[in-house]
This record gives C-alpha cells, sequence and structure tokens, in this order.
C-alpha cells in the first residue's frame, strides 16, 4: 500500500461577509417603529479583503489489486 499526500492552497471569498469586506449591523429597536442608525465594521474573518485563503489536503491510497487466473 503505497500513499501520497498533496497539500494545495486557493482563495475564496469569505463566506462571513459575502466578499463585500464588510459587515452591516442592525440599529437598536428605539421603540414605535424608530430604529438607530445601522454601522458598518470590517470583517474580521477576512480583514475587509473580501477573500480568504483556504488550505486543501488531498490524500491518495494505492493498493495492490490481486490478480487470479483461470
Amino acid at each position: 500500500m503505497k500513499k501520497k499526500s498533496y497539500s494545495t492552497t486557493t482563495t475564496a471569498v469569505c463566506s462571513d461577509c459575502n466578499g463585500e469586506g464588510s459587515i452591516v449591523i442592525k440599529g437598536e429597536h428605539q421603540g414605535h417603529g424608530h430604529y438607530a442608525n445601522d454601522t458598518t465594521e470590517t470583517c474580521e474573518t477576512c480583514q475587509g479583503s473580501g477573500l480568504v485563503t483556504i488550505e486543501k489536503q488531498t490524500v491518495i491510497t494505492i493498493t495492490a489489486k490481486h490478480l487470479q487466473f483461470k
């Protein structure tokens, strides 16, 4: 049995901010249908870039096949 491991990195869109780089926080309810203003904060996951680096690991196992002759 032979095993080989491969590791690669790729860039993907941040799933927390959907690639925007910032997250909108809704204002609090102040009563009678009024809300405070929304605030925008930088996404902590991607640090405002909208992209994240993902590391993928692939392991391949090769086994010998037993042959039977008739």
